[in-house]
């Protein structure tokens, strides 16, 4: 960013500048009945009645400090407006008419004519899901696309679907109507920001993105245990009592932190040039997200291992660092063997239609959809998520196993959260692995004696037919006595 043309003064200036800010501010304040008779004040209904075209920054001051006041402090406090002495209209236009109809949605485009090195890294990481040989969609078409997605409520969809996998791709052109500033795919979510995401609006803070709280949004839960297993963990803890006294203005490169974050690990690159900062989230990792079942880890993979080892050689030494990640290697291995030995058990049922794959109403993904798919579906784009309800309870089990079982195991040892690794990921990975085992041998069991039955049944109805049909020899008939 061209410092001197954006107009923003030397570091030896920033006390005078936050000064100027404030007087600016409480300019603004001091002329807001003047300059705004359009705002509807936030503590009456009174209708909005904004201007078509936004003729200056102040104009856009001074109406919002009455109809979002929150914004307006974010934005003044922000680097934006601190630093750069961005205007509202460099980002959002200066059609007001546009701006209201598009809900004050900025593509991530916009970001990209300032941020473009970033930009690019950005899509081409894991946020973006840039298609691969498991992947084939990027973040938000297998978001709208999953054949989950139309079963729920829109009001579920953007609420619990939309807001994390909006992170990449959600704002770009071919979702959206330029002209009537509206979005055209099936989502009803119409303030995206993948950028946004970590960079919130409208301070768009640096600092708040590189603290783990950042990242602990999305990656939580059953799903993505990561931020529970790094919580757990020696360098959460440490975080957790430390982290309030480390300085988060500094550049991830120059940080100097007490233990590593999730920003320190998958952003920051060490080579022979010296420290460098991605924001290619994926760049270092090797197994992804877990859903696939690798055997052992592919020698391509070998040169992000190394650029992992050089982080973790910062504060450990480089034998501890190098076995530390072969033992979660092999414990990545052990969870994707649980998976595909549970996945050989439902493939032997499918295929000796105990176990049948019928046309549900409530299953997606299922029978009888554009995206068919079963437990045994080894690549696919959605597999093996469709298995997650209105399916037999033996598919179910594997659904838990494979979806949040086995990748919380090793989510677990690379996070260094023993408890994660095992009570809460092999444990009861191995339990359900155990189920599934007992719930095929019933099924097996009721199969053959059902067959058994039938025989049984068959051959008792045979022996009454031929009972009452073959003619009975040597039977006299009986006399009748007057």
């Amino acid at each position: 960013m061209n410092c001197f043309l954006l107009g923003c003064p030397p570091k030896e200036n920033q006390t005078t500048l936050r000064l100027s800010s404030y007087i600016y501010l409480s300019a603004s304040i001091i002329s807001l009945t003047v300059l705004c008779p359009f705002g509807a004040s936030a503590q009456t209904d009174q209708p909005l009645k904004p201007p078509s075209r936004v003729s200056s920054n102040q104009l856009c001051i001074s109406c919002h400090l009455k109809v979002t006041p929150g914004v307006i402090r974010e934005y003044m406090a922000g680097t934006k407006w601190r630093r750069l002495r961005q205007s509202c209209e460099s980002c959002h236009g200066s059609d007001h008419d546009k701006i209201i109809k598009s809900g004050g949605m900025v593509p991530d485009e916009v970001c990209a004519r300032c941020h473009t090195p970033v930009y690019r890294e950005h899509t081409e990481g894991g946020h973006t899901y840039r298609p691969d040989a498991f992947i084939q969609d990027i973040n938000w078409e297998r978001n709208i696309r999953s054949p989950h997605y139309s079963q729920f409520s829109p009001d579920v969809r953007r609420i619990s679907c939309d807001p994390c996998h909006s992170i990449a791709g959600a704002t770009l052109e071919k979702y959206r109507d330029v002209e009537q500033g509206r979005f055209t795919d099936t989502s009803i979510l119409i303030n995206r920001s993948g950028c946004g995401k970590c960079h919130t609006a409208h301070g768009f803070s640096v600092d708040e993105a590189r603290r783990p709280e950042a990242c602990m949004t999305c990656h939580t839960g059953e799903e993505d245990s990561s931020a529970e297993s790094y919580s757990a963990s020696h360098h959460g803890n440490i975080y957790a009592a430390e982290g309030g006294k480390w300085d988060w203005s500094l550049p991830l490169k120059q940080a100097r932190y007490g233990a590593p974050t999730c920003a320190f690990c998958h952003m920051r690159i060490v080579d022979e040039k010296g420290v460098v900062v991605t924001h290619n989230m994926s760049r270092k990792i090797i197994w992804g997200m877990g859903l696939d079942t690798p055997s052992s880890m592919d020698r391509s993979q070998q040169g992000k291992r190394k650029e992992m080892l050089r982080i973790c050689n910062e504060c450990h030494s480089p034998r501890f660092s190098r076995e530390y990640l072969e033992s979660a290697d092999k414990v990545r291995i052990i969870a994707a063997q649980l998976v595909k030995e549970a996945r050989g058990i439902l493939e032997g049922l499918y295929k000796d239609k105990i176990l049948e794959i019928r046309k549900r109403s409530l299953s997606p993904g299922l029978s009888g959809t554009p995206h068919s798919f079963t437990a045994s579906e080894k690549f696919g784009v959605y597999w093996p998520m469709g298995l997650f309800y209105d399916t037999s309870r033996i598919e179910r089990t594997y659904f838990d196993l494979a979806v949040f079982y086995a990748p919380t195991g090793f989510k677990g040892a690379f996070h260094a959260s023993p408890a994660h690794s095992w009570w809460k990921g092999l444990l009861p990975a191995y339990e359900r692995l155990n189920d599934i085992k007992t719930e095929a041998q019933s099924l097996r069991a009721f199969v053959k004696m059902r067959r058994y039955a039938l025989i049984g049944i068959g051959l008792g109805g045979a022996a009454l037919i031929l009972l009452f049909l073959v003619p009975r020899r040597g039977r006299r008939k009986p006399s009748i006595e007057i």
